[in-house]
């Protein structure tokens, strides 16, 4: 799981990079998680995609990151839960899915230095 945690930590470099020209939404509050119900009749790692399915969009679609804030930190938080709660057996092909979609999406907005 560890070239799993390097791209979490990638991503989260990526989010605290963003333009502030990107809306800053932030309450402090967790906007999502996966169903309760989902972990049961999908697994974990089904639960965790229809859970990002339902709030960033189909990867196939590519997603959009319109702003900072609490979807991100959520976001963040979420995989880093999972990182931390998945087994080898879970599908953690499923996640590292979802996290390289998360940083192309997020690369492209960050101004190169």
């Amino acid at each position: 799981m560890e070239p799993l945690q390097h791209k979490l930590n990638s991503f989260r470099k990526l989010v605290d990079a963003l333009p502030e020209s990107l809306p800053l939404h932030y309450s402090g509050h967790k906007l999502f998680g996966p169903d309760p119900d989902d972990f049961e009749d999908m697994g974990y790692a089904g639960a965790l995609n229809r859970c990002f399915e339902i709030n960033w969009g189909m990867r196939i679609h590519g997603i959009r990151i319109t702003e900072r804030g609490d979807k991100l930190a959520t976001t963040l938080a979420i995989l880093q839960q999972s990182l931390e709660e998945m087994s080898t057996t879970d599908d953690l092909g499923l996640v590292e899915l979802w996290l390289d979609v998360f940083i192309e999406t997020a690369a492209k907005l960050v101004p190169e230095r």
